[in-house]
């Protein structure tokens, strides 16, 4: 997540393939630069993600990252919710199927 950007006006790039935001204030997909994003993310939303399993769970201010390493032998995690969530939709361009890219709770 950018920082200062509000996730609908971010790019299917940014929502999917961000690990890091660089001096400019762009998203990058490599571990090793600029800052983590979750160091810099302060909402207002909470964002729940994974795909990041070499950190574990993830628990701050602002977001949860849920990837533990199942496939790894690790634990599977998730979050429980029961509020109903409004979000857009992403078109993967490999597989063209359809999936949410970013929920908002109403």
């Amino acid at each position: 997540m950018l920082p200062g950007k509000r996730p609908e006006h971010m790019s299917a790039f940014d929502l999917t393939m961000i690990r890091t935001v660089m001096e400019t204030g762009e998203a990058s997909p490599r571990k090793d630069a600029g800052k983590p994003w979750t160091e810099l993310w302060d909402g207002p939303e909470r964002v729940i993600f994974g795909h990041d399993a070499e950190k574990g769970l993830q628990v701050g201010k602002g977001f949860i990252g849920l990837d533990t390493g199942c496939v790894y032998g690790g634990k599977l995690r998730c979050v429980a919710a029961s509020f109903p969530f409004v979000g857009t939709n992403y078109q993967s361009p490999i597989t063209n199927h359809q999936s949410p890219l970013f929920l908002t709770a109403m």
